[in-house]
């Protein structure tokens, strides 16, 4: 059958230049047994896409959430190469997201965040009513999660180190970084919609 004749029958639009049509097997969903047994390949992967923008800590955070991501898509997944392919554009645009967050400041440096160039002149009045709140909010975290954000962000240490230090899994130490950091996050939120 040419191509013309099958774009009359299907409806289909066949390019010119291919002339032959390639009849496909049905695709299935992935299987939970084989995003599995690819899941090692599939974190290389996101690990070494996200390793060329970020530190290893940071990639292996960006790999896990890839995967993450790619196990709610896993119906739509069609083949190991669609996985691959998904998994490192998924860690490529994490990628992007965190190269556009400002540089971290560790909590305890002291260091302002605003410039005192532009600074009106009770700046310096807020300035030390901010960083007295965000004590007050530190101080009232749960006592493991203040020691995982403060061993962290201050003394920059991976999650491994931490995990050590603290005797739980690094898995344990990403949800309660992870926790605090969404706890301080609400928090400035609602003092943001309360001051404007």
């Amino acid at each position: 059958m040419a191509a013309n004749e099958l774009n009359d029958v299907k409806g289909v639009d066949i390019p010119p230049f291919f002339p032959y049509i390639v009849q496909t097997q049905p695709t299935t969903a992935m299987t939970e047994s084989l995003f599995i047994a690819q899941a090692p390949t599939l974190r290389s992967k996101a690990i070494a896409v996200a390793s060329r923008w970020v530190d290893a800590d940071e990639a292996e955070d960006i790999a896990q959430d890839a995967l993450l991501r790619l196990w709610t898509l896993r119906e739509a997944v069609q083949t190991p190469q669609h996985a691959e392919a998904l998994v490192a554009k998924m860690a490529w645009q994490r990628c992007a997201d965190v190269s556009r967050r400002c540089r971290t400041v560790p909590i305890d440096s002291g260091q302002a965040v605003a410039d005192d160039r532009t600074a009106a002149p009770d700046a310096h009045l807020e300035q030390a009513d901010n960083e007295e709140w965000l004590h007050r909010r530190l101080a009232s975290l749960p006592s493991m999660q203040y020691q995982v954000l403060r061993l962290r962000q201050v003394e920059q240490k991976s999650h491994a180190e931490i995990a050590a230090i603290l005797g739980t899994t690094p898995h344990s130490v990403a949800t309660l970084l992870s926790r605090a950091r969404q706890q301080l996050l609400e928090a400035i939120r609602r003092r943001n919609r309360n001051h404007v």
